[in-house]
C-alpha cells in the first residue's frame, strides 16, 4: 500500500506544471512519523480493547491522507515486528452513503475477511451464524459448487502443463521460435540445405528435413545415437559409390602388386596368349609401379572423402541436438515448477472441495431437506428475509467471540477505519460513530477521520465519551507548515524524520514520568475519564522526541477543565523575555515550578506544546 503511494507521488519542485488534491502524494508534514504512536498502539497484544482513536481536523486538512499513512504504517508493523500482532485485518468504511451504519461497517469487514483467503472461511462461518439455515445451505452449495469450477480449471492447468512437458522437444523445434535451434537452423539455412541436397534430402523443405532427423536422433538411445555415424558411411547418397570406388581402387593396386611380384610370370607359363601382355608390362613396369601407388592413394582418399562427409552431416545432427538439450533443460525448470505449483493448487483445492461438500451436506441436513432459496447478492446476513442491523450485529458479534477465542484462522486484531464522515449531517455522523462505537468487541481497533467542529452541539463532551485517544492532523499541520510549504516548493528531497526516542508505545513508564503524570494531573483534578484520557495521550506523545516535564504538562493543561491553564501556558510560550511561570491559575504555577519547566529552552517547551496539542485536540 505504502508503495502504491510512493508512485503516485507528486512531482516536487518547480518543474511541476499542476498539482492536484488526492489522497496520495509525498508527505509533506512528517504524517507518517507523527502517527507511528497510534499504530504501535492498534498492534500492541497488551493493549485493552475495544480501542477507538480519532483523527480530527477541520476540511482540508489531511484527515483521510493521515487514515492512509496510519493503515500503511499498521500494515508494515504487522509484517516487519516481531513484537507486534502479525494477524491483523483492516475493514475501510465509506461513511458517506451508508443507509444503516450497523449493516455497511458489518459488510466492509465481511468484504475485508472474505478477500482474505486465510479468513474466508470464518466470515462465511460468522455469517451464517444466526441467518435461516435454508440460505446457509443454499450459500454453501454454491459455495462448493465454485470450489468444484476452480479445481477443474487448476487440473486443466495442470494436465496442459504435462502435457506441454511431454511435447517439448517438438514444441521446441517446430513451434518455439526464437529457440536455439531455430535461430541456428534460420542463421546457417544454406549451408544445411546444401549438405542434406548432397545426402538425398531433396524432397521438401530442408529446414523441416534437418529438424525433423534432430528430433529422430534425440528420441535414439546413448547406444543407438553413436550408431548414427555408422550409418552414415554407407547410408546416405553417395557415400556407398566412394566406398565401391575405394574397394575397386585398392583392388586394382593389389593386382598390380601381385602381378609384378611374379603372378605375371606364372600366368605367362600358363597361358601363352598372355606373352604380348606380359612383355608390355615389363616394358612399362616402372609406370605401372606408379600407378599403383596412386590407385591406393585413391583408394585412402576415397575412404577419408566418406569418413568426412559423414562425420560433417553427424556433426551438424549432433550440433542441433546438443542445443536441443540446452532449451530443453531451462524449459523443462520451468515447466517442472509449473507442473509442482499446479499439483499443490490441485491438492490444496481438493481438501477444499471435500471440505466444502461436507459442509454443504450438514448444512442441508440442518435445513430439513427445504428447498434452497436463491443466493442473494452480498453477505448472508443481510439477505432478504433478516433485519440488516440485527444480522450484522449477530455477525460482528459472532466475529468477535472467534476473535476472543484466539482461533488461528481469525485475526488476533480488527481495525475498522471509518472515513467520508464530513459527508454526513451532523445528527447522522454522531449516529454512525454511536453505532460503530457500540459494534466494536474485543480485538477490535476503531479509528474515525472526523471533523469534531461538525458533530452538532457539544461535540467535545460527545467526542471525549467516545473515543479513548485523539490526534489533531490540523495541529500537526500547523506546527509543520512552513516545512510542508518549503518541500512542495523548493524540490529537495524530503529531510529523513528524526527518530524518536521510544521505539514502542509499550515500553514502560520511568520513574521521573510517573513524578510528571502526578504533578500535572492537579490541573484536570477527580475526573476519571479525563485522567484516562490524559494517561493514553501521554502515552503516545512521549515517542516524540520532546522533554517528558513539558510534555505532560502542556497535556494536562490543555486537558484541564479550567481553560485558562492552557491559555496561560501558550501565553508564558509565546511571548518574549524570560521563561518563567505563569501567575495563574496556581494549579498551573505550582506544576510548572514541580516539574522544573522553567530551566528548559524555550524552544524546547514550544516544541513539547505543540506535540502535546496533536494529542489533546479538544484543548
Amino acid at each position: 500500500m505504502a508503495r502504491e503511494g510512493e508512485k503516485a507521488s507528486l512531482r516536487l519542485g518547480p518543474g511541476a506544471l499542476f498539482m492536484t488534491d488526492h489522497k496520495e502524494g509525498p508527505d509533506l508534514f512528517g504524517v507518517g512519523e507523527a502517527v507511528r504512536p497510534l499504530a504501535d498502539l492498534c498492534l500492541a497484544p497488551d493493549a485493552e480493547t475495544p480501542i477507538a482513536l480519532a483523527l480530527v481536523g477541520g476540511r482540508g486538512t489531511g484527515k483521510s491522507y493521515a487514515l492512509r499513512r496510519l493503515l500503511e504504517a499498521i500494515d508494515k508493523g504487522a509484517r516487519e515486528t516481531p513484537s507486534r500482532l502479525a494477524r491483523v485485518l483492516v475493514a475501510r468504511v465509506e461513511a458517506a452513503g451508508a443507509a444503516a451504519p450497523a449493516a455497511a461497517i458489518a459488510a466492509a469487514v465481511h468484504r475485508a475477511l472474505t478477500d482474505n483467503s486465510q479468513y474466508a472461511q470464518l466470515a462465511e462461518d460468522a455469517a451464517h451464524a444466526t441467518v435461516d439455515p435454508t440460505h446457509a445451505a443454499a450459500t454453501a452449495a454454491e459455495r462448493h459448487d465454485e470450489t468444484v469450477g476452480r479445481l477443474e480449471q487448476e487440473r486443466r492447468a495442470r494436465d496442459e502443463v504435462e502435457g506441454r512437458r511431454a511435447r517439448l522437444a517438438d514444441a521446441l523445434l517446430f513451434d518455439t521460435p526464437g529457440s536455439r535451434v531455430d535461430a541456428f537452423a534460420r542463421a546457417g539455412r544454406a549451408g544445411i540445405e546444401a549438405k542434406l541436397r548432397r545426402f538425398g534430402f531433396d524432397e521438401g523443405d530442408a529446414d523441416v528435413n534437418y529438424r525433423r532427423l534432430v528430433r529422430d536422433l534425440h528420441g535414439l538411445r546413448a547406444g543407438s545415437r553413436a550408431s548414427v555415424f555408422v550409418r552414415a558411411i554407407f547410408a546416405y547418397r553417395g557415400q556407398l559409390r566412394l566406398l565401391v570406388l575405394a574397394i575397386l581402387a585398392f583392388a586394382l593396386a593389389f593386382g598390380l602388386a601381385k602381378w609384378r611380384g611374379g603372378l605375371g610370370d606364372d600366368l605367362v607359363t600358363r597361358f601363352a596368349q598372355l606373352g604380348p601382355a606380359a612383355d608390355w608390362m615389363k616394358a612399362h613396369d616402372e609406370a605401372l609401379e606408379y600407378v599403383g601407388e596412386g590407385l591406393f592413394v585413391a583408394g585412402l582418399a576415397l575412404v577419408l572423402a566418406n569418413l568426412w562427409r559423414a562425420a560433417s552431416f553427424t556433426g551438424l545432427l549432433f550440433r542441433g541436438l546438443r542445443m536441443l538439450h540446452l532449451d530443453l533443460r531451462e524449459r523443462r525448470r520451468e515447466l517442472d515448477a509449473s507442473a509442482a505449483r499446479l499439483e499443490r493448487r490441485v491438492a490444496a483445492l481438493q481438501m477444499e472441495a471435500d471440505s466444502a461438500q461436507t459442509r454443504a451436506e450438514t448444512l442441508a441436513r440442518k435445513a430439513g431437506g427445504a428447498p434452497a432459496p436463491a443466493r442473494a447478492d452480498g453477505p448472508a446476513f443481510l439477505a432478504a428475509g433478516v433485519s440488516p442491523e440485527a444480522g450484522a450485529r449477530a455477525f460482528l458479534a459472532e466475529l468477535g467471540r472467534a476473535m476472543a477465542a484466539g482461533a488461528t484462522a481469525a485475526p488476533q486484531r480488527l481495525v475498522i477505519a471509518l472515513d467520508g464522515l464530513d459527508n454526513l449531517p451532523p445528527d447522522e455522523a454522531r449516529r454512525f460513530l454511536e453505532t460503530a462505537k457500540r459494534l466494536a468487541g474485543p480485538g477490535v481497533a476503531l479509528i474515525a477521520a472526523a471533523d469534531a467542529s461538525r458533530l452538532g452541539p457539544d461535540a467535545r463532551g460527545f467526542c471525549e465519551s467516545l473515543f479513548d485517544a485523539a490526534f489533531d492532523v490540523e495541529a500537526l499541520s500547523a506546527s509543520a507548515g512552513m516545512r510542508g510549504a518549503g518541500r512542495l516548493l523548493e524540490a529537495p528531497s524530503p529531510a529523513p524524520a528524526t527518530e524518536p526516542r521510544l521505539m514502542s508505545v509499550t515500553e514502560p513508564l520511568e520513574a521521573p514520568e510517573i513524578e510528571f503524570l502526578k504533578a500535572s494531573a492537579t490541573l484536570i483534578g477527580p475526573r476519571p475519564r479525563t485522567l484516562k484520557r490524559f494517561y493514553n495521550a501521554y502515552r503516545l506523545a512521549r515517542m516524540a522526541d520532546a522533554p517528558r516535564g513539558a510534555l505532560a504538562l502542556s497535556l494536562a493543561a490543555l486537558m484541564a477543565p479550567d481553560p485558562s491553564a492552557a491559555s496561560a501556558l501558550r501565553w508564558s510560550l509565546e511571548t518574549d523575555g524570560p521563561f518563567v511561570a505563569p501567575t495563574a491559575p496556581m494549579a498551573l504555577r505550582t506544576a510548572f515550578e514541580a516539574l522544573s519547566v522553567e530551566g528548559m529552552g524555550r524552544d524546547a517547551a514550544r516544541g513539547a506544546f505543540e506535540t502535546a496539542r496533536r494529542f489533546a485536540p479538544w484543548g
